[in-house]
């Protein structure tokens, strides 16, 4: 598809065709969104000892405006802390989308190793703009 910018054509020199395989992705990663089960029950903010952990002691809005900054591996590594933390990030609007629209370019991030280096809202922007990057370098 072509950007906003341009017809396409002008990149065809840079072009590829990078193939990887949808099943083995998957195998490899799972993105884990509520598949597995906390051993202990959820708590919340009206649970014993909740003040005791100042960052989701902060208001739902306030929590989900930190966590929409961070990398994708920092996401995917929080959402192993607790069904809390979870289901903060996967009520994100813009993890929602990828998780529902592009799961294989997260998990694609994910098995490369590059996800520690992508903050959830450039690779948001990136599949859901209609600029490419060739034509912003220009």
């Amino acid at each position: 598809m072509p950007c906003a910018c341009c017809d396409g054509r002008v990149h065809v020199s840079d072009a590829f065709d990078p193939f990887i395989d949808t099943w083995n992705l998957f195998q490899k990663c799972r993105l884990d969104n509520s598949l597995s089960k906390f051993k202990l029950p959820t708590i919340g903010p009206d649970s014993s000892g909740w003040e005791l952990c100042r960052l989701q002691a902060l208001p739902a809005e306030c929590y989900q405006q930190c966590l929409q900054y961070l990398d994708l591996g920092a996401l995917t590594i929080m959402k192993r802390v607790s069904q809390f933390t979870r289901l903060a990030i996967s009520s994100l609007p813009q993890y929602r989308e990828l998780f529902e629209n592009a799961p294989q370019a997260l998990r694609a991030c994910l098995v490369s190793g590059v996800a520690s280096h992508i903050p959830l809202l450039r690779l948001h922007h990136a599949l859901t703009s209609m600029e490419c990057h060739y034509c912003k370098m220009e």
